[in-house]
């Protein structure tokens, strides 16, 4: 079951905003580093666009 939470003020959020910028940095870097090690000659844009597919989506589930 999913809880929702509500910051008190804006500024307890900005820690975490911060926190998420740098991190989808890095693991845009590992998807590049890791598609141009593992994929074959000229398909390394294709690799990065379906892991970046999996990483926006990943998280979410259907409602039915």
């Amino acid at each position: 079951m999913l809880t929702r939470w509500a910051a008190a003020t804006p500024l307890a959020v900005l820690p975490f905003e911060a926190g998420h910028g740098w991190s989808f940095a890095l693991a845009y870097s590992c998807m590049s580093l890791a598609s141009d090690e593992f994929a074959a000659a000229g398909l390394q844009a294709t690799v990065v666009g379906v892991l970046n597919s999996a990483m926006q989506a990943g998280g979410e589930r259907r409602r039915r």
